[in-house]
């Protein structure tokens, strides 16, 4: 799988602990890895990243489990780099 900034900076096993913090099976850690490479070529776009997230996601049933664990995934993400001085 293609790697993101998101995977170099928190690691395949922190989003795999945040994905399991919320439930999540090991087919939704790899939707989530699919949402975060559509948005690795979204950038600067947020709304198409909310809409790609979103249609790949609209016939799971652990949804709302999904949103929140990309969320921390994306707040941890924010955190880290803000503390190193980058940008995102």
């Amino acid at each position: 799988m293609e790697s993101t900034d998101i995977h170099r900076t928190l690691g395949k096993g922190r989003i795999k602990q945040i994905c399991e913090n919320y439930g999540l099976t090991v087919e939704d850690e790899k939707i989530i890895d699919e949402i975060l490479l559509w948005w690795k070529h979204l950038p600067g776009k947020p709304n198409e990243r909310i809409e790609v997230a979103l249609e790949i996601i609209k016939d799971n049933p652990r949804y709302k489990q999904i949103i929140k664990a990309l969320l921390i995934i994306c707040f941890e993400f924010a955190k880290i780099k803000r503390q190193k001085g980058g940008k995102k």
